[in-house]
This record gives C-alpha cells, structure tokens and sequence, in this order.
C-alpha cells in the first residue's frame, strides 16, 4: 500500500499547505495530512500516521504503526518508536526519545464535549520516555528526564531525575544510574564507550 502525502482533513485548515524538507522517506501505509511544517530528514516506519497543524523539526524519525495527532510542537533530532500515540497539542523539545508503545495523552477530562483544556504533556530537551510508560496531560518532563518503561506519570517530572512505576515516583538522579556493560559513574548521558575495533556510527 503506498502512502499518502498531503491528504486535506475535515476540519478547517489555518493553512492548507503541507511542507517537508529535503531527504524524507516516508514508508508505505503511512498518511501524512495538508497542514503541517515538517523539516529534513524525516523518516516514518510503516502506517505511521501525522496529523494537520504540527511543527516538527529536523531529524524526526517515528517507528511503525505510530500516531502524531494535531497541533503538535516537536524539536529537531526526536525519535518516536513503533506504535507510539502522541496526543494533540504536545510539546517534544530537542533530542527528546520517546520508546515503543508509550503513550503521551491529551484529554484530562474523557468525555467532554467540549474538550476545551485538551493538551498533551510537555517532553523538554534530551528526555526519555520508556517503553509502554504512559504521560498523562498537561504533565511535564523535565530536560534529560528518564521515565522508566510501563510507568504511569501523573505529576510533572524535574529535570535530570529517574521516574518508575504507576504512579510513577523519583527512583534516583540520571546521573546515578548505572550500566553493567560499559558505563561509568555519572556517564549515562555521555557518548558511549567504543571498544577497540568497533565501527563508527554503529
């Protein structure tokens, strides 16, 4: 199935013109809708789906089956992994990751008719979103933020601390955490050691 660039929605559009940088590969299933700003080097995975009135940056990647709906604000060098739902009206700064399956979510009030005060979290710059975690909205992640996988944020998050856990609590500083293979202290956010012989860029 090939995809489908540029497609007009039903709502009324401030802009009906769809705009994608230089380099973009776009991959088959997926629909991205008239209306939104996207910058270089895009890439989707399979059945990806991007709503009207998005900004996105440079370097977005987004994995299979994900959704990013309207009025979305995304930085440059983001990644979305596969079957990710970004609600409408989220903010995703610079360098911010976001895991397979997570779920960052729009409506605090379900059932509304209105949906007056529907908005997404607010990911800042270099944060980390785990694997199934799910944000509920309005909720912000602070800059270099770890959300561990499955966890359930109810409350915002400060800036360089590790989250875990429904409801997700403090566990420790980004800078305590460890890795049993090749990480020293306080060097989880360092480029990562090259052993002899490995390859750039791998």
């Amino acid at each position: 199935m090939d995809a489908r660039i540029g497609v007009i929605p039903e709502r009324a559009l401030r802009s009906g013109a769809l705009s994608i940088g230089a380099a973009a590969v776009v991959r088959s299933g997926s629909v991205v809708y008239a209306g939104s700003t996207i910058g270089d080097d895009l890439q989707t995975g399979h059945n990806v789906v991007i709503r009207e009135g998005n900004h996105i940056g440079n370097g977005f990647t987004i994995g299979h089956n994900s959704v990013v709906e309207v009025d979305c604000t995304i930085g440059d060098n983001v990644s979305v992994g596969a079957n990710c739902h970004i609600g409408s009206q989220t903010t995703i700064a610079n360098g911010a990751q976001i895991a397979s399956g997570a779920l960052l979510l729009d409506d605090p009030h379900p059932g509304s008719a209105t949906r007056l005060c529907a908005r997404g979290p607010v990911i800042h710059e270099g944060a980390q979103v785990g694997a199934n975690a799910t944000v509920l909205p309005i909720v912000e992640i602070g800059a270099h933020a770890l959300v561990g996988a499955g966890s359930v944020v109810t409350k915002s998050v400060a800036p360089g601390t590790v989250v875990v856990g429904s409801p997700a609590r403090r566990l420790k500083l980004v800078g305590a955490v460890r890795c049993p293979l090749d990480l020293l202290a306080g060097d989880y956010l360092s480029e990562p050691v090259r052993r002899r012989g490995e390859a750039r860029g791998r």
